[in-house]
């Protein structure tokens, strides 16, 4: 059996923090999307893992009852070098963990039956470990347009569902939603651009663990000047985005097969909205990852 690998807690006044730490560390437990949190120390996974491809790892608890050792086998993984790499795992027994590292940054999100948690740095000894609340009253994650028929089960059998694809996704997204990731990331452009990155990058896991082979993304990050002034209607946003000669354009620069919006802001009634069988789509940055998983849907 291989080492146990401990996510280690600490209280914050154990850990010497400067003022914007502290503001930081406020300004994510009063998120509406935070049930609870602690402050931690992220190992390094690449020298926890056994010759296998397993990561067995214990969590901090969280509640009495709540189970806080697991072990995640290795299901698609991109090593460049010890400070840059990915690693995305099965847990048994139901759930993933996404860990990414880029410059000696961690983020990582972990997906159990029961909880989510996310992982990200407050500065380079410490991180902090978000338990995910579930009960966000979003009535749905994904929609399609008013009045547009559900995707029928047939678009996603036979010959569909086993022809080969490399699909080009572009996503989008502007001043705004690029100051939202970086401030939800301590202002650490790193831990913004993985925690990004792994929200998109996890459609490719999931076509893996679901055995959908031969279909695989490739994921373009680009700014846009696009903005809509409909925070509180996903719809008309998706509308004015599908529609709008820059956004035309880029996707053509681009040869991108979808087109995706990713925006801070907090829609009524859906995390993600998208054309029915279309290419353009509207995605919540908050939902990016677990629970939700907005991008991947």
């Amino acid at each position: 059996m291989f080492a146990q690998t401990k996510f280690v807690e600490f209280s914050e006044n154990q850990a010497s923090f400067s003022t914007k730490d502290k503001e930081f560390i406020s300004f994510s437990r009063n998120q509406e999307t935070t049930k609870s949190l602690k402050i931690i120390k992220t190992p390094d996974l690449v020298s926890n893992i056994d010759e296998k491809g397993s990561f067995l790892f214990e969590l901090p608890k969280f509640s009495e009852n709540m189970q806080t050792v697991y072990t995640a086998d290795v299901l698609t993984s991109d090593y460049k070098n010890s400070v840059e790499y990915t690693w995305m795992g099965v847990i048994q027994g139901g759930g993933s963990l996404m860990y990414a590292v880029k410059e000696g940054v961690r983020v990582v999100n972990i997906q159990t039956p029961l909880k989510s948690f996310e992982i990200m740095p407050i500065n380079a000894e410490f991180s902090m470990i978000r338990e995910i609340s579930n009960n966000i009253d979003d009535i749905d994650v994904c929609t399609n347009l008013p009045g547009e028929l559900p995707l029928m089960s047939k678009q996603c059998s036979g010959e569909i569902n086993n022809c080969n694809a490399a699909i080009k996704v572009l996503v989008l997204f502007n001043d705004a939603t690029a100051a939202s990731l970086l401030k939800n990331a301590n202002g650490n452009a790193f831990g913004a651009q993985l925690a990004m990155g792994l929200g998109f990058e996890a459609t490719n896991f999931a076509f893996k663990n679901s055995g959908v082979l031969g279909k695989s993304c490739n994921f373009v990050f680009k700014r846009t000047a696009f903005k809509a002034p409909y925070p509180e209607n996903i719809f008309k946003v998706l509308a004015l985005f599908e529609s709008d000669p820059g956004v035309i354009k880029l996707r053509n620069d681009n040869n991108a097969d979808l087109v995706i919006l990713l925006d801070h802001r907090d829609f009524d009634g859906a995390a993600g909205a998208a054309e029915f069988l279309g290419v353009y789509s509207v995605v919540e940055s908050r939902w990016l990852l677990g629970p939700r998983w907005t991008g991947v849907h």
